[in-house]
């Protein structure tokens, strides 16, 4: 489990917070993919109740979990059923290393197993929303997976990674490591 994907999720999940409408909701994705309409598959009321209603599921996952309490494992396996895992394939060492050197340089790491989604020909906007909320669950699921192992759970092991809401009651998500402030340099 690494931060920055654990920063995936959650900052999807703090900025779901600043939607005033579920309008807004859409104003997240690139203005390139914001076509619901090219292919007939999804249009955008229904891309956008799937991006609602799988953020709601991860927010209230992981409220159960912090709380000690059972996940909705069926719904969460629902929604992770349709992943896909790959290796990209580097044949290039020197590509390789510029691509990781590049990621590093933006705080990152460079993901050779990456999500994805099993998708047919799609319009944009839903092939967007589609793969956010996949890797968003992939990613949720390492953090499940990490929070559960741990020896300590519902508390959290000394140096493990863990995601706090900000003790200021706003709520908002942090990636931190335990024993660190909140917002600490995991």
């Amino acid at each position: 489990m690494y931060a920055d994907q654990q920063r995936f999720w959650t900052a999807l999940l703090n900025l779901q917070r600043t939607w005033a409408t579920d309008d807004a909701a859409i104003a997240f994705i690139p203005p390139r993919f914001r076509d619901f309409e090219s292919k007939p598959d999804w249009p955008r009321p229904k891309a956008q109740a799937y991006l609602l209603n799988n953020l709601e599921l991860i927010r209230e996952n992981y409220r159960r979990l912090e709380a000690g309490e059972p996940l909705e494992y069926e719904l969460l396996n629902h929604g992770m059923e349709d992943l896909r895992l790959k290796l990209q394939p580097w044949t290039s060492p020197a590509e390789l290393k510029r691509a990781a050197t590049a990621k590093s340089e933006l705080g990152g790491r460079l993901e050779v197993l990456q999500v994805t989604p099993a998708m047919p020909d799609v319009n944009p906007g839903t092939h967007y929303v589609r793969a956010t909320i996949q890797r968003s669950l992939y990613y949720f699921g390492l953090y499940i997976d990490s929070r559960l192992s741990d020896p300590l759970y519902p508390e959290v092991s000394p140096g493990s990674m863990h995601v706090y809401a900000d003790p200021d009651g706003d709520l908002r998500l942090t990636v931190a490591t335990a024993g660190e402030p909140a917002g600490g340099s995991a």
